[in-house]
């Protein structure tokens, strides 16, 4: 039953450990790296500050999809919403590149 006890305990400690080394290394309110690419780690109370002045501003090939997604933003309380003029056709014709850098 000691021996046991003591299985127990060192199973216990192997858990703690691990859960330990999975945790994150991040710092909330950094600039953080991930591929070399930065990003930044916020905090639920700095989130919902930014949700009230997010900026949001959504595109499509057409208007008609664009406009149903910022009727969708309003409804749910989103106040900064803008729309692309041109849509990507504007956005292509201007020389820009619809590919996304990195991953």
């Amino acid at each position: 039953m000691f021996a046991g006890f003591h299985v127990y305990l060192m199973l216990i400690g192997i858990g703690l450990f691990w859960l330990a080394a999975c945790q994150s290394q991040e710092l909330i309110g950094i600039q953080a790296k991930m591929n070399g690419v930065p990003y930044r780690v916020v905090s639920v109370q700095e989130l919902q500050t930014l949700l009230k002045d997010a900026k949001v501003l959504v595109y499509c090939l057409t208007s008609g999809m664009a406009k149903k997604a910022i009727a969708t933003l309003l409804s749910q309380g989103y106040t900064n919403v803008g729309m692309l003029e041109g849509d990507t056709t504007a956005w292509q014709e201007a020389g820009l590149t619809l590919e996304l850098n990195g991953n």
